[in-house]
């Protein structure tokens, strides 16, 4: 019976990332044992890890396994949304990198400062990307070479976390590094973010708390500081609109009119787009040669 249950678990999940989840779903399973799996024993499963010493934020990762879980296989799922485990402000510590060290990297990836280690065509690829859109990691990998447009300026992303899959314009001063890297490498999780330690290794950065995921959250406190609205940071940074936010969801609609689309990206996308790229510093890094460019 267990083992069904894993099993259809498994099939719902998607291709790229099931082994974490299934670890966390076969140790409930485990430990439920011949107990009903019901309200109260998901209950008591969370007062095992509480006691056990897991951190918030592991916890509420089991709790959505087991909602899961539970939701696929048609077993009754009847908690309140505030019986969820919650994060305690004290332990939440998600930093964003210093755009200092931001731009650093650009230089390097540029070729404008020196580093010892080498620089490759996916470092500046990238970064660009990481810089400009605030990709997150799993995001980056699974681009493909159809969702790169270099010649009418578009790029798709398959948005991960339930967020909006959108196209977005490529400003022309990017154009240069996503053509010097053509996306049929795919990299596994953990080879991704050895990128990001070279990265790192570049400039001298000796802090392992920070990843490609630092860098989005730089990027749209940046987008908050230019004076971006809300609706155009929802938008261009792909989050999903909260449906009890009316206003924001209509700012956000997608504008279909007389005025069409602009390649593959709608015009309200376009309209959004520009207006970050007209003042987010991050999309003005790299104006200036390319490293291995003649």
């Amino acid at each position: 019976m267990k083992d069904e249950l894993l099993e259809t678990y498994r099939k719902s999940l998607p291709t790229t990332r099931p082994a974490p989840y299934m670890a966390r779903a076969s140790a409930f399973l485990k430990w439920l044992g011949d107990r009903e799996f019901d309200h109260g024993n998901v209950l008591k499963w969370m007062e095992h890890l509480r006691r056990a010493g897991f951190a918030d934020g592991t916890m509420l990762l089991d709790f959505n396994i087991i909602r899961r879980l539970a939701i696929v296989n048609g077993i009754p799922w009847n908690f309140k949304r505030d019986e969820k485990p919650k994060i305690r402000e004290i332990d939440l510590y998600t930093p964003a990198l210093d755009p200092v060290d931001i731009k650093a990297m650009v230089d390097c990836v540029r070729g404008l400062s020196k580093t010892g280690v080498e620089v490759r065509p996916e470092h500046a690829a990238f970064l660009a990307l990481s810089t400009v859109y605030g990709l997150r990691r799993i995001e980056m990998i699974e681009i493909e070479p159809r969702f790169v447009d270099t010649k009418n300026r578009s790029i798709f992303i398959q948005t991960a976390k339930r967020g909006r899959q959108r196209y977005h314009l490529i400003p022309d001063n990017i154009v240069p590094y996503l053509e010097m890297w053509d996306f049929q490498i795919r990299f596994s999780k953990s080879s991704f973010s050895r990128l990001f330690t070279e990265l790192k290794a570049m400039i001298g950065l000796e802090l392992d708390e920070v990843g490609w995921h630092s860098i989005r959250r730089s990027a749209v406190a940046e987008a908050y500081r230019c004076g971006l609205s809300e609706p155009i940071i929802y938008s261009f940074f792909r989050w999903k609109r909260p449906m009890s936010n009316i206003a924001l969801r209509y700012a956000t609609s997608k504008v279909v009119g007389r005025a069409g689309e602009h390649a593959n990206v709608p015009f309200g996308d376009k309209v959004v787009d520009e207006e970050v790229f007209k003042v987010h510093p991050f999309v003005r890094f790299g104006i200036e040669k390319v490293a291995g460019s003649d």
